[in-house]
């Protein structure tokens, strides 16, 4: 028995002895050392991670002058397609549960102080999911409709865009038009100033007279200076979507009444306003339902490998199926579970308010674009009986019978009038356009096409 237990006292000894050698060994050849060191050094450098990336999307273009450049061009629409992908990839990521799943570890050093059993060991880990009792079904359910939420905000910020194009444009048309008729008026006015004051140089009118008549004139170039500044402010917005001066470009929007007078009865469903309303609702009655789902356990086939790199350790593997549940989560899940229930209540409440505001918005519209037709025609008629007039005063002052401060007073009423005209005419192409656009017919009615495949 002195002898055995000798034997294994030695044995002890020597395996302590040993292990202290190679630690001794290891601390003495600097080689080693050092290609250790390299080796970790290398593996916490984050400047060897690859972070290229491997989704291609496209890159920002205007060339054609159309409303398509507003797609082609617009940062905001790109950043829309590229959410779209992003749903798209979630979705595979979902599915991915349902794969084979494979894990492995591997542990260097003492897998059991009591039998001494010292070595490396390697675990390989697999596990299939067998059933998550509709978890992850509803995950895959919800994961697809923000695909379809995904691709309504992209159809959201293109109306959006093209709108703001198109009232910029409009608004750039308006501006020259009312540039050019400020200019001619201008160009009849300064000879009627000119006599005016060599009248009152030789005393003939009051100095008030001429001082009236010469802000009058004033008025038209401040009003021209103010029409030009935002003719250039119009001119930034388009350029962020064309690229081009706007008389390069081959679109108006001079036809949208047209266009407008086509639409028909309005209906809010058709709206991307309603549109997206709705498929938020959509989405909260599936977080919902993912999460009920989710407190029902997992039922997983696992298989497990162990191989030692030790001589006193044996190969061994499992095979099974694990079924996990949590029990007790403090009433966190009913928690959430009102949580969501609130977010469901509230989109159906988003539902109806979207609804209403659509028809609010499209009556007022409406209204406005009534008042503004009956206004014009109006506003016709009164054009044509101050140029009557003109014409009567242009007589009269070539036989004397009235004066050059008259005539002009009624060449401002003539501008007045006409430039009123020209305001409402832009304010109905606008009221037209934003109708359009929450019937949700815009990006038809500008014949653009849709970059992104919205099927894939």
């Amino acid at each position: 028995m002195a002898i055995k237990r000798l034997k294994c006292q030695g044995l002890g000894m020597l395996r302590i002895l040993i292990t202290f050698s190679m630690m001794v060994l290891l601390a003495s050849c600097g080689s080693i050392k050092q290609n250790v060191q390299e080796l970790l050094d290398k593996s916490n450098n984050l400047d060897t991670i690859d972070l290229a990336p491997k989704l291609t999307v496209r890159t920002l273009s205007a060339n054609t002058g159309t409303w398509n450049d507003v797609l082609t061009n617009s940062a905001e629409i790109l950043a829309a397609e590229i959410a779209i992908l992003e749903a798209k990839r979630e979705v595979d990521l979902v599915k991915t549960a349902r794969g084979l799943q494979l894990n492995s570890t591997i542990q260097a050093g003492s897998m059991s102080l009591n039998d001494e059993k010292n070595g490396a060991l390697g675990t390989l880990n697999i596990d299939q999911l067998i059933s998550d009792f509709g978890q992850t079904d509803a995950q895959i359910l919800q994961a697809n409709a923000n695909v379809e939420l995904s691709k309504l905000n992209y159809l959201k910020v293109i109306e959006e865009e093209l709108l703001t194009a198109a009232l910029a444009l409009n608004a750039w048309e308006t501006g020259y038009e009312l540039v050019n008729l400020t200019y001619s008026k201008q160009v009849l006015a300064q000879p009627l100033i000119d006599n005016l004051r060599r009248l009152s140089g030789a005393g003939q009118i009051d100095t008030i007279q001429l001082a009236t008549a010469e802000q009058t004139f004033s008025q038209l170039e401040l009003t021209k200076i103010k029409t030009l500044e935002a003719v250039k402010k119009a001119e930034i917005t388009l350029d962020k979507f064309f690229e081009k001066t706007p008389d390069k470009l081959k679109i108006d929007v001079q036809d949208v009444n047209s266009f407008a007078d086509e639409l028909g009865n309005f209906d809010p469903r058709n709206s991307l306003t309603y549109r997206l309303a709705k498929q938020k609702k959509a989405m909260a009655d599936l977080a919902l339902l993912t999460h009920k789902a989710s407190n029902r356990g997992t039922l997983v086939a696992r298989s497990k490998l162990d191989v030692p790199a030790a001589d006193n350790m044996d190969a061994d593997a499992s095979v099974g199926i694990l079924y996990s549940k949590i029990l007790r989560d403090g009433g966190r899940h009913e928690k959430l579970s009102e949580q969501l229930e609130a977010r469901v209540r509230l989109a159906d409440a988003q539902i109806l308010a979207a609804k209403a505001e659509l028809r609010t918005r499209h009556n007022d519209l409406t209204s406005a674009r009534k008042t503004a037709k009956a206004t014009k025609d109006l506003r016709n008629d009164l054009i044509i009986n101050v140029q009557n007039q003109i014409s009567q005063l242009e007589n009269q002052l070539a036989i004397g019978s009235t004066s050059f401060n008259e005539l002009l007073s009624s060449h401002i009423e003539l501008y007045q009038l006409q430039r009123e005209e020209i305001e409402t005419a832009s304010e109905l192409r606008r009221i037209n356009l934003e109708l359009i656009a929450i019937g949700g017919r815009l990006p038809k009615v500008m014949d653009v096409r849709l970059l992104e495949d919205l099927e894939n």
